[in-house]
């Protein structure tokens, strides 16, 4: 299938997934979910906000579950996650008490963002580190195999004030 070319961390990445019209109004209603911070130090430190209601029915709409279904072969029933707003500081750390079981990660980036900001969706498995280096309205999904992990690389200083949004499903 469209995962076969990367055994080692099978996924797509999709560009310009929604019109310019759609994608506009996704990322005000993105930029506009109130967020909370979440912080433990030894973990991670970001800000976190459910699902607009606008933006859950889009990415639940039968047309990008028919593209998920399509792309990975596997039928998509809904697309649930959360909204992650990185600046400046923001990371996740790995962590042998919180492994995640295999699974499908659809990942949706809702910013203008350069990656030597850092703030990427990173995966690791067998001592390799895989970011995902999205730009704005960007889809991916990854399949994550047994012992895959990921987490999101700390947002330096070069990010200045600049804020990104993630759906991380």
């Amino acid at each position: 299938g469209i995962f076969a070319a990367n055994k080692q961390l099978p996924s797509i990445v999709l560009p310009n997934i929604f019109t310019v019209a759609a994608y506009a109004q996704l990322q005000k209603d993105v930029v506009a979910a109130a967020c909370h911070c979440k912080n433990h130090p030894i973990e991670y430190r970001y800000e976190e906000a459910k699902l607009p209601k606008a933006v859950a029915a889009v990415v639940n709409s039968s047309e990008v579950l028919q593209l998920i279904s399509a792309a990975t072969g596997k039928k998509a029933t809904a697309v649930t996650g959360k909204l992650l707003r990185l600046s400046h500081r923001s990371y996740t750390l790995l962590n042998d008490r919180a492994v995640e079981k295999p699974g499908m990660d659809v990942v949706i980036s809702f910013s203008r963002w350069q990656p030597e900001w850092g703030g990427s969706v990173t995966y690791f498995s067998n001592g390799m580190h895989t970011p995902l280096l999205l730009q704005e309205n960007t889809l991916a999904i990854v399949r994550r195999k047994q012992g895959v992990q990921k987490y999101v690389k700390y947002v330096n200083n070069k990010a200045g004030r600049n804020k990104r949004y993630v759906l991380v499903a």
